[in-house]
C-alpha cells in the first residue's frame, strides 16, 4: 500500500519515512501471486486486495528486512494498534541502520499492508490502546483506504469502474491500473501484478442487483407470534417470573422479560427467532390455561371441601404454605402449586386426590409430591 493521504497523516508518513507496501508477505517473503500478472480470482473486492497485497495473510509484514529484524517473528494480530505502531517505528529504525534512505523504507503491516496504522485508526475513532490489530480490525480499517479511493462515489455511480480501479492502484501498489501498469512500478520498492477490473464489475453487478431476501420457512397455519419476545401477553405473570410447561414430552419454562418471553429447555435458551414455532404455541397454550385457572367460574366451580385433620397425617396438610414460606425466605419467586383433579369417594367421605399435587419453585424444582390417600370411612 502506498501513502496517498493528506494533512496530518501525510506528514506523519513523511516523518516515519513510510515507503511502498511491496514486497511484503509471510516471514519467508513468499506468497501466491497471480500467474503472469493476470486477473485476480476473488469473491469480493477486499479479498482481491488482500490476496494481492499479502497473500491474504493478516500477520504479514514488509518482507525485505524481516529476516534479520529482531522483532520480525512477532504476531501483529495479537497486538494492540499502539503496539503495532511501536513495532513499525522499530522496523523503520532497523532499516535505517542498514543504510536505507527514507524513500526506501517500509513498515507495511497486515493483510492490506497498511502503514499509518495508528493514525488511520484514530481517524476512524478506534481506541488504539485497547483494540487488537486482528482480522476484524484490519477489515474495518481497510475501508478508510477504499473510501479515499472513491468507493462511495463508485457505489453511487458517480465514477466509472475504470476510474475507481486506477484510484485503488494509487492506494494499493500491487493493483494494476487500466493501462496495465502500476502507479508505483520501478520505484525500487513496488510492482503491480494484479488486474482487479473483473472483480469490480462483479461487485458492481451485485450492488445493483442484490439477491432477494430469503423467505423464512414458517408455519403459515399459525397465527401466533414467530418470536417469543413478540408475545405481548403476560398471562398474569410479572417480569422475572417463570411459567413451566411441557411439549412433546419435554420440560420447558418461559421466563417473563420486560417486553416478551424467553423460552428455556432446562438451562438452555431456545432460539425462537422464526424457529421452534410449536414450542411458542405450547407456551401460549400453557399461559392461557394458567390465566384461565386464575378466574374461577362461580357456576361450575365446586365448593371448597373442608379438610378433616383426623383424615390425613398433619405433615401433608400444609405443604404449599410451608414451601411458599421457605421460597419467600430464600427470596425466590412465589411457588406455583399445580393441584390435581379430585374424585368423590363413597357417600359422606371427603374427596380424595387422584394424582399427586406438585409444588414448583421459581427454579422449576418439584418441592413436594403428595401421595394419594383415601379418607377413613
Amino acid at each position: 500500500m502506498k501513502d496517498a493521504v493528506t494533512g496530518p497523516l501525510s506528514a506523519l508518513a513523511s516523518m516515519l519515512g513510510l515507503g511502498g507496501g511491496n514486497p511484503r508477505a509471510n516471514p519467508n517473503g513468499n506468497f501466491p501471486r497471480t500467474p503472469g500478472g493476470g486477473s485476480v480470482d476473488a469473491p469480493d473486492l477486499k479479498t482481491a486486495i488482500r490476496r494481492l497485497e499479502s497473500g491474504n495473510d493478516y500477520s504479514s509484514m514488509f518482507s525485505r528486512d524481516r529476516g534479520d529484524f529482531s522483532r520480525g517473528t512477532e504476531d501483529i494480530t495479537k497486538m494492540t494498534i499502539d503496539q503495532v505502531h511501536d513495532l513499525q517505528t522499530d522496523y523503520l529504525r532497523h532499516q535505517a541502520s542498514k543504510g536505507y534512505g527514507p524513500k526506501q523504507r517500509s513498515a507495511a503491516m497486515g493483510a492490506y499492508q497498511m502503514m499509518e496504522v495508528k493514525a488511520v485508526a484514530q481517524a476512524l475513532g478506534i481506541d488504539t490502546s485497547t483494540t487488537l490489530f486482528d482480522k476484524a480490525t484490519q477489515d474495518k480499517m481497510s475501508e478508510y483506504y477504499l473510501n479515499i479511493a472513491g468507493y462511495q462515489d463508485w457505489k453511487a455511480g458517480k465514477i466509472t469502474d475504470a476510474q475507481f480501479n486506477d484510484r485503488l492502484a494509487g492506494q494499493f501498489a500491487s493493483v494494476k491500473q487500466t493501462s496495465g501498469r502500476g502507479a508505483y512500478d520501478n520505484d525500487g520498492m513496488n510492482n503491480a501484478y494484479g488486474n482487479i477490473m473483473p472483480v469490480l464489475q462483479k461487485e458492481k453487478e451485485r450492488l445493483e442487483n442484490p439477491p432477494p431476501p430469503e423467505t423464512p420457512d414458517l408455519d403459515t397455519t399459525s397465527t401466533t407470534p414467530t418470536n417469543s419476545q413478540k408475545i405481548t401477553r403476560n398471562f398474569g405473570f410479572k417480569t422475572g417470573q417463570r411459567l413451566y410447561f411441557t411439549h412433546n414430552g419435554g420440560y420447558y419454562h418461559g421466563y417473563k422479560t420486560k417486553n416478551g418471553w424467553d423460552i428455556y429447555k432446562g438451562m438452555v435458551k431456545i432460539d425462537t427467532n422464526e424457529k421452534n414455532q410449536a414450542v411458542i404455541d405450547a407456551l401460549i397454550s400453557a399461559g392461557e390455561a394458567h390465566q384461565s385457572a386464575r378466574k374461577p367460574n362461580p357456576i361450575t366451580a365446586p365448593p371448597a371441601a373442608p379438610v378433616d385433620p383426623a383424615a390425613a397425617p398433619a405433615d401433608i396438610l400444609t405443604p404449599s404454605a410451608a414451601n411458599a414460606a421457605a421460597d419467600q425466605k430464600s427470596k425466590l419467586n412465589p411457588v406455583f402449586v399445580l393441584q390435581p383433579p379430585t374424585q368423590t369417594s363413597s357417600a359422606g367421605a371427603q374427596p380424595s386426590p387422584v394424582a399427586p399435587a406438585m409444588a414448583f419453585s421459581s427454579s422449576g424444582t418439584s418441592l413436594l409430591s403428595l401421595l394419594s390417600y383415601t379418607t377413613k370411612q
